[in-house]
């Protein structure tokens, strides 16, 4: 059989299985004929539409707009490409879907303490990788800044959910902080002496102490468990932005706002209290207002687009804080001239001389800073207090002490009174009258000397001795022309709050005064030999008789006590 006689049977019945298909379809009837389908729907008219109907119908087509497209350059592209605006439902979804940083900022409490912490976080963990790769001296500011906004924050966030944890943080953050401090200073003290190497070659030896110092400092600091503290510290980190978050969620945006304004206020009374008790001689109340003011100014820093801050009231907090920085860095380095282990002569005139270069800037800086202080109340608001302030302590203890051998008048080398300095035998002998003293318990909270070099060098050997350099002040009345009525008056006008001040000046003027306060007049004078110490007890300061004489040694006693 053939292959075209082997397809016909399939043929064949394919033919006939559509014939049957046509035979039993129904054949349209002859009376009422088909009509054509027509391809458009013509539609009723109904009655007016409904408001549901009116919002669910879709807005007529507009005519195609005839206005350009504008050109958008796509970040990593090097030309312009045309991009189609995104319809209004779109954005919304993309907006859902992946939050956009740029957008506008809420009024949200929480949410400005959010972010803060967040960005805040992200500069610490920066910075201390840097630090941890090199312990530059930008890098120990910059982690050291970073420290003390971490801890800023943390404070803030106590107030909203007191949590052990976070407390637990933030006192590692301080102890961070703390020791980063003294390796911070060593930093600023070699940029500042590298300005006098030049003209004192001879001061190397107390550079290669703060580069003894930096090292120690250095290896103190890399002693901390950096790693571990940064673990527990990320875990109050967490812990405290999921507390946050579900507060944000529970609460109002209003109690969040009243906490943030009464913790700025509680910082800014603060303040203001220390502010009333600044004393333009004694510069540690400029230190306290100093560590007073760094929360609050970082607090705003953080807070600016919430409390609608200028941004010329953050450059006046920067300008005060960078006023009270530069005093505390000159009297840390003004104290460690003269705690130097100065061994020559010839280096104790030089390091008396750079000091007296470096009070001068501390005197006009701290001048400018007084005259600025009413600047805080543009910052947050007038300072105000309704609590009287406490009136200084009438009793006082002065110590008087006469300055050590000195190179005698006529010296050539010396052609002026006031440049004479001590010889070697009086530095020897002041430092065993210090530790004489120092074993007497002869304490001091300031020690104001005459700016003659004689004086100030005795000054220095005290100051060595009992580790207080840094309240050496050269006060102008303790030379030794000037009456002794002038000293009552400067201790009055400048030094009421202080309760134990020691004087080093000049004979006669010393015995002078003694007299005055003891007996009312200038005629029972004791006889007060170079290195002789008195002890006076003051019952109210004023120019007449108002101490009584305790005691009084010479210097062979104070020797002998060392």
């Amino acid at each position: 059989m053939s292959a075209r006689s082997s397809r016909r049977p399939r043929q064949n019945r394919a033919a006939m299985n559509r014939r049957q298909k046509v035979a039993k379809s129904p054949e349209p009837s002859r009376k009422t004929p088909a009509r054509p389908v027509s391809k458009k729907v013509r539609r009723i008219p109904s009655a007016a539409p409904s408001a549901k109907q009116k919002k669910t119908s879709p807005p007529p087509k507009s005519k195609r707009s005839l206005k350009p497209r504008k050109l958008v350059t796509r970040k990593g592209t090097s030309r312009l490409t045309r991009v189609r605006p995104l319809a209004p439902k779109m954005k919304q979804a993309v907006g859902r879907a992946l939050p956009s940083r740029r957008a506008p900022a809420s009024k949200d409490a929480l949410v400005f303490v959010i972010q803060g912490l967040d960005k805040w976080w992200e500069d610490y963990i920066s910075c201390l990788n840097q630090f941890l790769q090199s312990a530059s001296a930008r890098n120990v500011h910059d982690l050291r800044v970073a420290i003390r906004h971490l801890a800023t924050v943390f404070d803030l966030i106590d107030r909203f959910n007191p949590d052990n944890m976070v407390r637990r943080a933030r006192a590692m953050l301080k102890d961070q902080q703390s020791a980063l401090s003294s390796l911070r200073d060593a930093h600023v003290e070699m940029v500042r002496m590298r300005a006098f190497l030049k003209e004192f070659p001879e001061m190397k030896a107390f550079h290669d102490e703060l580069l003894d110092k930096e090292n120690q400092q250095l290896k103190a600091a890399r002693k901390i468990a950096w790693k571990a503290d940064r673990r527990f510290i990320e875990t109050a980190f967490n812990r405290a932005m999921l507390r946050l978050n579900a507060r944000r969620a529970t609460s109002s945006g209003d109690s969040a706002r009243k906490i943030i304004d009464a913790s700025i206020d509680v910082l800014f009374d603060n303040l203001s209290r220390k502010l009333e008790r600044v004393t333009p001689a004694d510069y540690a109340t400029i230190h306290r207002v100093r560590l007073a003011f760094k929360p609050l100014r970082d607090t705003l820093e953080l807070l600016q687009p919430l409390l609608g801050l200028e941004a010329k009231q953050l450059r006046t907090a920067t300008l005060l804080a960078r006023m009270m920085g530069q005093i505390q860095d000159l009297e840390v380095l003004m104290k460690d001239l003269v705690e130097s282990n100065w061994r020559k002569e010839s280096m104790l005139s030089t390091i008396v001389e750079i000091w007296l270069s470096l009070e001068r800037q501390k005197t006009d800086t701290a001048q400018r800073f007084l005259k600025a202080v009413p600047r805080f109340s543009s910052i947050w608001k007038p300072i105000i207090h309704d609590q009287p302030v406490a009136a200084p302590t009438l009793s006082k203890t002065l110590f008087v002490l006469r300055h050590g051998i000195a190179t005698p008048r006529g010296d050539p080398n010396f052609p002026l009174d006031s440049d004479r300095s001590l010889t070697a035998k009086g530095i020897k002998r002041m430092r065993r009258i210090a530790d004489g003293m120092r074993r007497m318990r002869v304490g001091f909270d300031v020690i104001l000397s005459s700016p003659y070099r004689r004086s100030l060098e005795t000054a220095f050997v005290v100051a060595r001795e009992f580790e207080v350099g840094q309240s050496v002040q050269t006060v102008a009345a303790l030379k030794p022309e000037v009456l002794p009525e002038e000293v009552v008056r400067t201790l009055l006008e400048s030094y009421s709050p202080i309760q134990r001040i020691l004087l080093v000046g000049h004979e006669p003027q010393l015995s002078a005064l003694v007299s005055t306060l003891t007996s009312g007049s200038g005629s029972a004078r004791p006889l007060l030999k170079k290195g002789g110490l008195c002890k006076l007890q003051v019952e109210r300061l004023q120019l007449g008789k108002c101490a009584s004489l305790v005691w009084l040694l010479t210097p062979r006693q104070l020797m002998s006590l060392a």
